[in-house]
């Protein structure tokens, strides 16, 4: 009695419908890729599924040998299964026969036996997968379970007719197999979506091969969406019956949304996602700001004074769309991690895909974001000028805005449209770039101006005339990009036309600006008497007269000199003819040493002659005469 409430689990009974869980992609995939087949090492793998059966079978009380070491088989049934290390046994059993197969395929050749025990092998795992298929079923275990085990179940039977060369039913199999892990791809997180992905790619090249021993056309070339659409109306009817079931069983996850995907259109480009809290994020931080972008941006009253209550409320609503915007960047970072640590696992053909569209959609959240922070800055540097001119004094506030506040929420802007042009999408589209920097320009140049008005008020001219200058540097530049947007992108808008009229609303602030400073330089000039002296002595020369007397000078004799009654239908501006003027010449180098050189001419003569050489200095008389006297003192012994 004792052994027999040993042998029967009592927590068999107390099994719930949908209780039992397994991820058979999820515990494959690590296996396989931890122990021998990220090397193809078949042998290795196998290994380790035999010891994790004989360690499974031993934590669920099923081990094969009774007592003197005699083997009892314990199958697992669905009486005896208690949880998930159950399921998990019939998995690696599976696993186990399918790498044995693998190991023999390798080594089999022209080897009758060997295949032979090789497709053996397979029939051991089809077999193993169809009993946890069946047990799952018995037991009501989750949709998702059900789905994810028939689909392994499946590419088994699969694998087996193909060793078989039984095409079509390997075909169907596979198809079958396809259908359900796309159904569960669109239906799962990021790292189920790569697991179900990575199942398809395995089982992809299979299908191609036996639709090209199908006589299918166009198994080389097409698609394997297409491949499947060629096969016969009763095997497409099958798969549309079984794409409407799972489809049904999977209604119940959250993340199933008709096609399971849903789109955000930004600049031309189509942004999948499955995140619904996403777009929902996305859907009320885009309504909160259109609203924004209809409404006043400073309201005010009968009196001519801002009503803070308004005005406040106004602002709030910009902290609403900011806030919702900052929790859609938090769901698309998300995203974006759990799609990093999903690849890091496992990798698929639509990867690097999947990574670029959860990429855009971050870029575009956070894009919607700098938006909104921008019109927001703009609309603060509205309030803090109307409080700075005294226009409008806010009811119930006597604090005014510091120049620097005004000067940091330009910089806020400055800053934001930078971070907009750093996206790629940005910038790999010239036209908005160029619009974009045009905006950059535009805002520095309002900056400069401004910080000119600050300096003006100070009575520091000369600082504000030069800011001037540099903010006019910046219209130049805006209308420029300006027109670059325009040229690209031909099809330009109301955005593009609100933008120049704000670049020429800009430059004429500026320009009366300057004029103003201009003015207000020479009146401080003339007030302070020392530089008005200066300015005198600089244009006292200068006289207004009626040019009845005209100079009779040419231009070029008075360069220097500025002449109000010069005739530009009879210009006189040079001499003709040309006055002669003395000019200096080179000076005169006499060449005397010439003549104290004795050069060698007549050793030259008598050298021709073959005659000896004639030493320097010495005369044909001397030379005759010593040849006389040397032999005489020769004799007489002088030398």
């Amino acid at each position: 009695m004792d052994s027999m409430d040993t042998d029967a689990p009592t927590g068999a009974l107390a099994l719930q419908p949908g209780e039992l869980y397994l991820n058979v992609l999820a515990l494959t995939n690590e296996a396989r890729n931890m122990h021998g087949l990220r090397h193809q090492d078949y042998q290795r793998y196998r290994q380790f599924c035999a010891n994790k059966v004989q360690r499974l079978r031993t934590g669920c009380n099923l081990v094969q040998s009774g007592a003197k070491r005699r083997f009892e088989k314990k199958p697992v049934t669905a009486e005896v299964v208690m949880g998930e290390k159950h399921l998990q046994l019939l998995l690696f059993e599976a696993e186990r026969g399918w790498a044995y197969a693998m190991e023999l395929k390798a080594e089999v050749r022209d080897e009758p036996r060997k295949r032979f025990h090789q497709v053996k092998r397979l029939k051991k795992a089809v077999e193993a997968a169809k009993r946890l298929h069946d047990i799952c079923q018995t037991c009501q275990a989750g949709n998702r379970t059900l789905l994810d085990v028939q689909a392994y179940a499946t590419t088994m039977a699969g694998f087996l007719f193909f060793e078989q060369q039984r095409w079509e039913e390997a075909f169907d199999k596979f198809a079958t197999a396809r259908v359900i892990y796309q159904r569960l791809a669109k239906a799962g997180t990021a790292q189920q979506e790569a697991l179900c992905q990575s199942a398809i790619d395995s089982i992809d090249p299979s299908i191609r091969f036996c639709a090209y021993n199908l006589k299918i056309k166009g198994a080389q070339n097409l698609e394997i969406s297409s491949l499947l659409e060629q096969r016969d109306e009763s095997a497409q009817s099958e798969l549309r019956i079984l794409e409407a079931r799972v489809g049904s069983m999977l209604s119940d996850i959250s993340t199933e949304q008709n096609d399971g995907t849903l789109k955000i259109r930004w600049r031309g480009k189509i942004i999948p996602t499955r995140n619904e809290k996403l777009v929902e994020a996305i859907f009320e931080t885009v309504k909160t700001f259109e609203g924004l972008k209809g409404s006043t941006p400073l309201p005010m009253l009968l009196d001519g004074t801002s009503d803070t209550a308004v005005t406040d409320a106004h602002l709030e609503r910009f902290e609403k769309a900011l806030a919702s915007a900052a929790i859609a960047i938090h769901l698309a970072k998300e995203d974006v991690k759990n799609d990093e640590l999903a690849t890091a696992k496992v990798k698929s053909s639509k990867s690097d895909q999947n990574s670029a569209n959860l990429q855009l959609a971050l870029a575009y959240v956070t894009f919607l974001r700098l938006s909104i922070s921008i019109d927001r800055n703009l609309e603060l540097i509205e309030i803090a000028k109307s409080k700075r001119n005294g226009q409008g004094r806010f009811k119930g506030t006597k604090k005014g805005a510091k120049p620097e506040d005004i000067v940091r929420f330009y910089d806020a802007i400055i800053q934001g449209l930078d971070d907009m042009k750093k996206f790629s999408v940005v910038d790999s589209d010239l036209a908005f770039h160029s619009f974009l920097s045009a905006k950059s320009h535009m805002y520095k140049a309002q900056r400069a101006a401004f910080i000119a008005q600050t300096y003006s008020s100070l009575d520091k001219h000369g600082e504000a005339l030069a800011l001037y200058e540099r903010a006019n540097e910046h219209v130049v530049h805006a209308k420029a990009q300006a027109e670059g947007a325009a040229r690209h992108d031909t099809g330009a808008g109301e955005d593009m036309r609100q933008l120049r009229d704000k670049i020429l609303r800009t430059e004429a602030d500026i320009r009366g600006g300057k004029i103003k400073e201009q003015g207000k330089w020479y009146l401080e000039q003339h007030q302070g008497g020392v530089s008005v002296d200066g300015i005198s002595k600089g244009i006292q020369n200068i006289e207004l007269n009626d040019g009845s007397s005209k100079s009779q000078s040419p231009v070029t004799s008075r360069l220097n000199t500025f002449i109000l009654d010069f005739d530009c239908g009879n210009p006189n501006l040079i001499v003709l003819p040309p006055v002669f003027q003395p000019a200096p010449c080179k000076p005169l180098f006499f060449d005397i040493a010439y003549n104290g050189i004795d050069f060698p001419v007549s050793n030259i003569e008598r050298r021709s002659t073959g005659s000896e050489r004639r030493r320097r200095g010495e005369s044909e008389e001397e030379e005759k005469a010593k040849g006389i006297m040397g032999v005489l003192s020769g004799l007489w012994g002088r030398k």
